[in-house]
């Protein structure tokens, strides 16, 4: 039984502490070879993993035919 707890705290831990660690924190290319193909899946990525400090998207030339919208994103703030 003892062993049994630790187990499961031990995977509590580590799917916790891997929760934070897909906060997005960098530069970021968006497109055909970048870090994300289109301008919808990075607002997605921020959307589901949040960020953990300063994020730039660098936006390779072409053309993106997409309507995006930009939903509250998880430790970020709006400085005013």
């Amino acid at each position: 039984m003892k062993r049994n707890c630790i187990l499961i705290f031990i995977s509590i831990l580590l799917s916790y502490a891997n929760s934070f660690s897909q906060a997005l924190n960098g530069v970021y290319t968006i497109g055909p070879s970048g870090n994300y193909t289109t301008i919808n899946a990075a607002v997605n990525a921020l959307s589901n993993y949040g960020v953990s400090g300063s994020v730039v998207f660098n936006i390779a030339s072409g053309t993106y035919i997409e309507q995006v919208s930009i939903p509250s994103i998880n430790g970020a703030y709006i400085n005013n």
